[in-house]
């Protein structure tokens, strides 16, 4: 999971879950222009994640919207990028 330094101090943190409308079950184009997106609120985090090099570091907040992306997609996470460098890639 790239940029999620980039979600830092965002204070609206939301993740699309699903879709309301017709023909929401199983969307595509054109049809997904109808359909409203359902969001789901995150609580955000403020502090500095530039220089975490573990998951733990992480601020709770941003390692539950990790963990929550990884419910919803059904799949895990096995790497959050926390800035630009190569240093700055956190392995799980």
């Amino acid at each position: 999971m790239t940029k999620v330094d980039c979600l830092t101090g965002l204070a609206d943190l939301k993740i699309c879950v699903g879709y309301e409308g017709e023909h929401s079950e199983n969307p595509i184009w054109p049809q997904t222009a109808a359909l409203a997106p359902i969001y789901e609120k995150m609580e955000s985090w403020s502090e500095d994640i530039t220089g975490c090099r573990k998951f733990e570091e992480l601020p709770v907040a941003a390692q539950k919207y990790v963990l929550r992306i990884e419910e919803l997609m059904g799949v895990p996470v096995k790497m959050v990028s926390v800035g630009p460098g190569r240093e700055q890639m956190i392995m799980r």
